[in-house]
């Protein structure tokens, strides 16, 4: 099996490595690996995998990288579209869409912060959430206020009803 591996450094293409049989059963896309290149080696996530269609010799992967997640199906989409949209390098993509996630080992994540506490909402914020619910078709809105008035927590109680609705967001 042959892998298309986006190696975590400022190059503007995808490498091919060979799966050895030792990996067959635990890579997949979104794999992070460590694999040979040049004389070193470089961390890299594995992007797509198919079917060892030639006799041409390539570099194994030389193992999961066991510091790094598992990068998702959605995240390596998203990758590939800024790759194409913005000219970026990979790594560069991989960097604005994932973001330094990436560099920070594997931790379990406590029962108690996996669903924040509901915050409650002021009135003024509630008014808010009432009236960009209640509008129908597409719109914008621009909340103003000072730092610190609550604006993000009135985007971030919206997204959860969509998320609740099983509907996506995406906050920049």
């Amino acid at each position: 099996m042959i892998a298309e591996v986006i190696v975590l450094r400022g190059v503007s293409s995808l490498y091919s490595y060979e799966v050895p049989d030792i990996l067959l059963e635990q890579i997949q896309v979104g794999s992070p690996v460590i694999v040979p290149f040049g004389r070193s080696k470089a961390s890299g996530i594995v992007a797509a995998l198919r079917e060892k269609e030639t006799a041409l010799s390539l570099k194994p992967i030389i193992e999961i990288d066991p510091k790094r997640p598992l990068t998702r199906p959605d995240q390596l989409v998203l990758t590939q579209w800024f790759r194409s949209h913005y000219l970026m390098t990979p790594y560069k993509a991989v960097q604005t869409v994932i973001g330094t996630q990436k560099l920070r080992k594997v931790t379990k994540i406590p029962e108690t912060l996996r669903q924040p506490a509901p915050h409650r909402l002021s009135e003024v914020q509630k008014a808010a959430v009432d009236q960009i619910r209640n509008h129908a078709g597409f719109g914008q809105f621009l909340l103003h206020g000072v730092t610190g008035s609550g604006k993000t927590e009135v985007y971030l109680h919206l997204v959860d009803e969509l998320i609740q609705q099983g509907k996506t967001a995406i906050v920049l």
